[in-house]
């Protein structure tokens, strides 16, 4: 710590004249005759060098305080001023403690000067400090005192931190109104609290949930929309201002997946939809220069639209109840036809030739995908549906699955299974939207508050 003392040591050695003191501690008589009871060490809170007289110090301890006890050998090593200066840079001073020698609770005229830097690098600590009882004390700050800047706002954390304080006053005695009792500063506009740190901006909304239908889910949009950007750090003696962060892109979910196979017998994937894209997190707030707020972190963005489905084959209830099946097979083997991953009683089929049906208890819904294939393995040539033109089971101009083999049939003809639902809407195309995406949230952090210049009221400022 760079901290020298200074004070006008006088009359170590040789004679003293009544002249020479006089010209000490009496800058305001120069001239006429004084007596030696002008010169006795003052002990109240009045005293003033610059009303004269010999003021209270460990230096002057030897000088008598009544005319009785005067001699001229008590004013060696005497002093009318002690000054502490720092220099270089420095953290945390607390000025109390420094090299007094106890003379902060007397009257001599006493000044701390600050020509380099004091500084703090944590907020909640003053870059210099003062607690303790004064007479007569002043501080010039020529240099400067800088507190700690406050730290910008994160994801965890989303408000930014306050700056820290410059310099605290709080004497603990002795301190009333009257002048001579308080600190005098000077200069005090090289006293910078700490700016505050930025607020976090808040993060991007959710994307919206995939289209879903039976057995499949579509992509959940939650938590996808992208984190806050981090606020700017405030200007302090620790670091400079900075400004804030962009915030992270969002992301998406895929939905689930199932394959069937198509007309051409390959294996078709369908999937539900997958969910929107999350929002992008909004911009950090910049971090406050000295004495000043951090700003707000910015609102994020919402969140797109889930997908829908893609296309396949669908079937739609609209209200649970009893459907029959129509069925019509014409083939020398076994082709069974599943509504949908989950349909309730299971895929069904009909083993002999000719027309049939099965009922079956249906919830109301969607159920996807529709497919066809052979209990036993047997290539299929295809899978289409019709709309049926005939009445042999009173299903004219509805929408069936129809299934060919590779049976000795000539031809695709679509006839070796038919099915068709006796309620409801079978689709040879169907696709499920997604929900919309999430608002924006409204999570921005708030901006640091800045420390104070100068903490206390045991002082006047003098500018």
């Amino acid at each position: 710590m760079a901290f020298t003392v200074s004070k006008d040591t006088s009359f170590a050695s040789g004679s003293i004249s009544l002249s020479e003191l006089r010209n000490k501690f009496l800058p305001l008589r120069q001239s006429g005759l004084i007596s030696l009871s002008e010169l006795k060490r003052l002990t109240g809170l009045g005293f003033s060098l610059s009303n004269g007289g010999v003021g209270d110090a460990t230096e002057n301890s030897n000088i008598s305080t009544t005319f009785s006890n005067m001699k001229f050998s008590g004013y060696r090593n005497s002093i009318t001023h002690y000054k502490v200066i720092q220099s270089g840079t420095d953290t945390n001073v607390d000025i109390d403690n420094l090299n007094w020698n106890n003379n902060l609770g007397k009257n001599i005229i006493k000044e701390f000067i600050v020509n380099g830097t004091c500084g703090s690098t944590d907020t909640s600590l003053a870059a210099a400090t003062f607690n303790a009882a004064a007479f007569n004390l002043s501080f010039f700050i020529n240099g400067s005192i800088e507190g700690a800047g406050g730290a910008g706002g994160t994801v965890s954390s989303r408000n930014g931190g306050n700056g820290g304080n410059a310099l605290s006053v709080t004497q603990t005695s002795n301190a009333g109104t009257n002048q001579t009792n308080q600190i005098k500063i000077y200069n005090s506009g090289n006293c910078k609290a700490g700016g505050g740190g930025g607020g976090c901006g808040s993060d991007g909304g959710d994307g919206g949930t995939g289209g879903s239908v039976v057995g499949l889910n579509g992509g959940v949009g939650t938590n996808t929309g992208g984190n806050g950007g981090s606020g700017g750090n405030g200007q302090g003696f620790n670091q400079s201002s900075s400004n804030g962060s962009e915030g992270s892109n969002g992301s998406q979910n895929a939905g689930d997946t199932t394959t069937y196979l198509d007309l051409n017998k390959n294996n078709q994937t369908y999937s539900a939809g997958s969910s929107g894209v999350g929002g992008k997190g909004g911009t950090g707030g910049n971090g406050g220069s000295f004495g000043l707020s951090g700003n707000t972190g910015l609102a994020g963005n919402s969140g797109t639209t889930g997908n829908s489905t893609t296309s396949f084959r669908t079937y739609v209830l609209t209200s649970t109840g009893n459907v029959t099946f129509g069925l019509h097979r014409d083939a020398d083997f076994d082709i069974k036809t599943r509504f949908g991953n989950s349909f309730p009683g299971g895929q069904f089929s009909k083993s002999g030739n000719g027309h049939g049906s099965t009922t079956r208890f249906v919830s109301a819904g969607v159920y996807a995908p529709v497919y066809s294939f052979d209990s036993d393995n047997r290539p299929l040539k295809g899978i289409l549906l019709l709309t049926r033109t005939s009445s042999s089971y009173n299903q004219s101009g509805k929408v069936h699955v129809s299934v060919d083999d590779a049976g000795g049939d000539s031809g695709f003809d679509y006839t070796d299974l038919e099915v068709g639902p006796s309620q409801g809407t079978l689709y040879n195309s169907f696709s499920v939207a997604g929900s919309g995406g999430s608002a924006q949230l409204g999570n921005q952090g708030q901006g640091g508050n800045p420390g104070t210049d100068i903490l206390g009221s045991k002082f006047s400022l003098i500018t």
